[in-house]
């Protein structure tokens, strides 16, 4: 069971923001270190988190204000903030296969910050393409392990999520030409489902992965569009889709 309890502290902290497992053998501080660096790697900027738990024999969980640093270049306001991250999922059980039925996660309230600056460059657009670039590192990386018949990839935990939904989120929209400051776009929800459930699961690294750039890809789309009809609203007859990032 301890192997199982350490997996799993490994497991929810690289694939939703860490969960704080209360036992003798993963202090708070330790899986929020692992947490902190894992976020940061991905995305390459400075990342917090400020609780998370996790109920093995009842089989959920939640982790509290998750925090994304905007990266260099944009305003110091945080580009993703996620107050509340809620899963359900089946209690493990000691098995060779190492795979995870998750029920669900619910991502509450994420704040998506679509900023383009005075150069026409965008911050999400900067943070997909880190992330793409720590995906295309992490298939090296597990093809190799592969190749080279690594035990320690058969041994890393796979997830198989039902379904993750996006609820209550907000996009906030700053861009040179909204004059009078940014303005506040609700997101619609995203209901995304059974994920990894057609290739015997995802590894922790590839579910973060997917939820960051669904996030991303989302408030890209819907920050673009609220945009042209903000500005749309002053002058109708200009063509606003030129302000559009690049």
């Amino acid at each position: 069971m301890k192997k199982i309890l350490i997996a799993l502290a490994v497991v929810f902290a690289l694939f939703a923001g860490g969960f704080y497992v209360f036992t003798k053998t993963h202090p708070d501080q330790v899986v929020r270190r692992q947490l902190r660096a894992m976020l940061e790697e991905a995305i390459q900027t400075k990342a917090w988190v400020q609780r998370a738990m996790i109920a093995l024999d009842q089989g959920q969980g939640q982790i509290e204000d998750i925090r994304i640093k905007n990266p260099d270049g944009f305003s110091k306001q945080e580009a993703i903030t996620i107050p509340m991250i809620m899963t359900k999922f089946t209690p493990p059980a000691m098995s060779r296969e190492r795979v995870l039925t998750v029920q669900e996660i619910v991502i509450d309230r994420p704040r998506i910050l679509f900023e383009t600056n005075t150069d026409q460059k965008n911050n999400l657009r900067d943070i997909q393409r880190v992330i793409q670039n720590y995906a295309n590192e992490k298939i090296t990386e597990k093809v190799k392990m592969a190749k080279d018949n690594d035990p320690s990839l058969t041994e890393q935990w796979r997830l198989i999520v039902n379904e993750v939904k996006f609820t209550g989120g907000e996009i906030v929209v700053i861009h040179p030409s909204l004059t009078e400051g940014p303005i506040k776009i609700p997101m619609k929800e995203i209901s995304l489902r059974n994920l990894g459930g057609n290739r015997n699961g995802l590894y922790a690294d590839e579910l973060m992965v997917s939820l960051l750039g669904v996030l991303c890809k989302r408030a890209t789309m819907e920050g673009s569009l609220g945009l042209v009809a903000e500005l749309a609203k002053k002058n109708p007859y200009q063509d606003y889709l030129k302000a559009l990032p690049k």
